[in-house]
C-alpha cells in the first residue's frame, strides 16, 4: 500500500481473509453509530450491536478479561473523549495528548492486538488527522502513527478514503511550547505569625493599653534573630531563581534508530543440548568477548553453513533463558508467509563484525538495552521486510552498510525477524 505520495509502505495484514467479511459489517456498524448519531449512543449500544453480527470476532474480545477491558474504554469514549471532542475545549486537546502518551509504547489503543477500540477511535479521528496541518501531525506524532497503520488494515474493510500521511518531515518544524505558570510562594512561617498578630485584637481598650510595650530604640535580641532569618531565607530564594531551569526530558521516536543491529560472525555453531530445533552459536559482535546467540534455524540452515558464517544480529534485546539457555542477541532472517522458507540476511563482502546497521532517514544512538515493557521492538518489528528485489528494508529505508545494503538470496515481500 501507499501511504503518500513520496513513500511506499508495506503494512502488515491482521485482519485474516475469511473473517473479513464479519470485520467490515463491525466496521460500517461502527461508523453507523457515529455518524448518525454522533457518538451519543449508550454505553452498550455498538458493543450488543456488533456482538449481534459475529460473538466470535476476536475484535470484540477472547475471553471475560479482554471484554471487560474494551467495555471500559468504551465508557471512556462516550462519557470523556466524545463530549470533549463536541466541546473543542482544553479537555479536548488533553485527551489527545494522553492518548498521543499512550502510544509511545504501544502499537494499539489497547489489547496487544488489533480490536474494536481501535476501529471506534479511528472512525473518529479520521475527520480530526484529515484535517491536520502537518505541525499538529508532527505534535501528535504517536496517534498519526497509529491512524496511518489502522487505516491501512482497514483500508478493504470500510468504504473511508485513505488520509495521506506525509513521511519527510522538514527537520526545521517548530512545534508550539506551553509554558506552565510557577505556582504563586507560599507564606513562611513569620509572615504567618505576623498576620495571626495583626488580627489579634485586645478584649478591652484597657487590656490594649496595658499590653503596649514602651517604644525604646533598642533592638532585642529576639529581634535581631528574626532578621537574620528572613535575610539569610532572602539570600537562598535569589539562588534559588538564579538556577537554569532543569531540561524537559527529551521524547524518544519509536523508530528503527532505537535497535543496536550490528554485523556478526559465528565463531562457533552447535546443536542445543536438550532442543532439537535450536542453535547454540557463539557470535563476534565486535567485543571483547561473542555472544551467546540460541536461534531456531535447524530446520532451515545446515549446521556446516551457519559455521564462518557473517550475520546480522539484534544486540539490545533483553537476554533470556531459552530452554535453559542464555541467549544475549538474536540473528534476524527472512520468512514466507507460511513460514515454511527462511533465509538468513546476507551483508555484502568485506563488512567488518561490530559495524553498526543503519537506515538512511533514521539517525540516532541506539537504546543500551531495549525495555521489554516499553515494546519497541514489537511496535518497529511489523515494518521489517524484503523488497522485490531482495533487499532488506525497515519501511522504505534499506537495511545499509559500509559496504552496501544487505539483501536475502531469494525470498521477496517477506516478513524479518
Amino acid at each position: 500500500k501507499s501511504s503518500s505520495s513520496n513513500a511506499a509502505v508495506d503494512f502488515p495484514v491482521l485482519i485474516a481473509s475469511d473473517t473479513m467479511s464479519s470485520t467490515s459489517s463491525i466496521v460500517s456498524t461502527i461508523f453507523g453509530k457515529f455518524t448518525n448519531s454522533n457518538g451519543t449512543s449508550n454505553d452498550e449500544d455498538v458493543i450488543a450491536a456488533c456482538t449481534a453480527i459475529d460473538a466470535s470476532s476476536p475484535l470484540l474480545g477472547t475471553n471475560d478479561a479482554d471484554k471487560k477491558k474494551i467495555q471500559a474504554q468504551h465508557k471512556y469514549l462516550t462519557t470523556i473523549f466524545i463530549p470533549s471532542s463536541q466541546a473543542k475545549d482544553a479537555k479536548w486537546v488533553g485527551q489527545i495528548s494522553k492518548i498521543n502518551r499512550d502510544l509511545t509504547t504501544q502499537v494499539f489503543l489497547e489489547l496487544n492486538r488489533l480490536t474494536v477500540i481501535d476501529i471506534w477511535f479511528y472512525v473518529l479521528f479520521h475527520p480530526i488527522v484529515s484535517g491536520w496541518s502537518m505541525v499538529e501531525r508532527v505534535q501528535y506524532c504517536n496517534v498519526t502513527r497509529w491512524f496511518d497503520f489502522i487505516q491501512h488494515q482497514l483500508e478493504k474493510a470500510t468504504s473511508l478514503p485513505i488520509v495521506e500521511i506525509e513521511k519527510n518531515v522538514p527537520t526545521d518544524i517548530q512545534l508550539p511550547v506551553t509554558e506552565k505558570k510557577a505556582p504563586p510562594p507560599k507564606p513562611s512561617a513569620d509572615a504567618k505569625a505576623a498576620d495571626g498578630k495583626a488580627e489579634a485584637k485586645p478584649k478591652d481598650a484597657t487590656n490594649a493599653k496595658e499590653s503596649a510595650a514602651p517604644a525604646s530604640n533598642e533592638t532585642k535580641p529576639d529581634d535581631k534573630k528574626a532578621a537574620r532569618k528572613e535575610m539569610n531565607k532572602a539570600k537562598a530564594d535569589a539562588k534559588q531563581k538564579e538556577k537554569p531551569a532543569a531540561p524537559a526530558a527529551k521524547e524518544l521516536p519509536v523508530d528503527v534508530s532505537r535497535l543496536d543491529i550490528r554485523i556478526g560472525k559465528i565463531l562457533e555453531c552447535k546443536k542445543h543440548e536438550s532442543a532439537d530445533s535450536l542453535y547454540v552459536s557463539q557470535i563476534d559482535v565486535g567485543e571483547e568477548k561473542p555472544r551467546q546467540v540460541v536461534s531456531g534455524l535447524v530446520k532451515f540452515v545446515p549446521q556446516d553453513e551457519m559455521q564462518g558464517r557473517i550475520v546480522v544480529v539484534l544486540c539490545n534485546l533483553k537476554p533470556a533463558n531459552l530452554r535453559n539457555t542464555r541467549s544475549e542477541a538474536m540473528v534476524l532472517a527472512a520468512s514466507n508467509d507460511a513460514h515454511d522458507v527462511v533465509e538468513l540476511l546476507e551483508p555484502p563482502q568485506g563488512v567488518t563484525p561490530g559495524e553498526r546497521v543503519t537506515f538512511p532517514g533514521f539517525p540516532g544512538e541506539p537504546d543500551a538495552q531495549l525495555n521489554p515493557k516499553h515494546k519497541v521492538f514489537e511496535a518497529v518489528q511489523p515494518d521489517f521486510k524484503t523488497k522485490d528485489d531482495c533487499t532488506a528494508v525497515w519501511r522504505d529505508a534499506p537495511f545499509t552498510t559500509s559496504k552496501g545494503t544487505i539483501r536475502v538470496k531469494t525470498l521477496k515481500q517477506a516478513n524479518i525477524k
